[in-house]
């Protein structure tokens, strides 16, 4: 009786396999491929946002970094560098 419940088990489970639904494996390897690539576009996007926001208020007034940090400068100015070549060593 076990044996019969294992290999129904088996058969269950085998019926579950991406082969036994018909992907092929070329199927499998571009489903992998696309779930890879929105992984690294994730990623990506996890370290590129933090980059555009410090470039982006580089370019602003403090009132614009505190009204809208991540949008476009209403007025782009570039005082934040004539402050940081005077001021700082």
């Amino acid at each position: 009786m076990t044996t019969q419940h294992t290999s129904s088990a088996a058969a269950s489970v085998a019926a579950a396999t991406p082969a036994a639904r018909g992907l092929s494996l070329s199927q499998r390897e571009r489903i992998r491929s696309a779930i890879r690539s929105v992984v690294v576009i994730a990623i990506a996007l996890i370290c590129a946002v933090p980059l555009y926001v410090v470039v982006i208020n580089t370019f602003k007034n403090s009132g614009d970094m505190a009204a809208d940090p991540f949008g476009l400068p209403t007025h782009f100015t570039l005082e934040n560098y004539t402050y940081a070549m005077e001021n700082l060593p």
